[in-house]
């Protein structure tokens, strides 16, 4: 039976300094009094930061918020606003908020996944029916697109929902990792990376 999701699991999910670091990389800067929280309060360095903030991929505009507890403060606002509807998937659960065009006329973020298919030919033909990591060493620069989605995703650790990654743009799972993830997972995970890529 599907259990749903109901906005005391997102409210008072653990939002831990780890999984705001790894937020940081859907972040192009965050604010300086925030920077100085997360090192005080965390093993990151400054210079963790900033690699962080530049990792490549799709990301919130400043204009959207500041900083991950700043995300997080304005998305269980918009929870309640939008009555999500979603279920938990044994423990997880992921959902979508959808954000208005009115509001934010340049999107909440920009969006650097790409299907495969919207690259031009003469890019993506010599890695056609290559492996994964050889399809990612395309280096194609393109506009990315602006975005009015986040995604969530929960878990259940120890008992508790914690937030585990929020992002903009269109729903993309983690990389394929057969250390760290089940068989199905994997499978999952993998099609879509083979289908995608992230622009430069």
């Amino acid at each position: 039976m599907s259990i749903p999701l109901v906005f005391p699991d997102f409210s008072f999910a653990r939002f831990t300094t780890d999984r705001q670091f790894h937020i940081l990389k859907h972040f192009l800067t965050v604010d300086p009094d925030y920077k100085d929280y997360l090192t005080e309060n965390s093993g990151f360095t400054p210079e963790d930061i900033e690699r962080q903030l530049n990792v490549h991929g799709s990301k919130f505009r400043e204009t959207f918020c500041e900083n991950p507890l700043d995300l997080f403060d304005l998305l269980k606002d918009e929870f309640q606003k939008q009555q999500v509807e979603s279920f938990w998937n044994d423990d997880r659960c992921a959902f979508q908020l959808r954000f208005l065009l009115s509001d934010f006329p340049e999107g909440i973020g920009m969006d650097r996944v790409l299907h495969i298919d919207e690259v031009p030919d003469i890019i993506k033909e010599p890695f056609i029916g290559k492996d994964i990591k050889t399809l990612h060493s395309i280096i194609y620069r393109t506009d990315p697109r602006p975005t009015w989605t986040v995604n969530v995703i929960l878990h259940i650790v120890e008992g508790q929902p914690e937030v585990i990654s929020i992002f903009p743009g269109i729903y993309a799972p983690p990389f394929p990792d057969r250390e760290k993830q089940d068989k199905e997972q994997f499978a999952m995970n993998m099609k879509f990376w083979c289908q995608h890529i992230i622009i430069a």
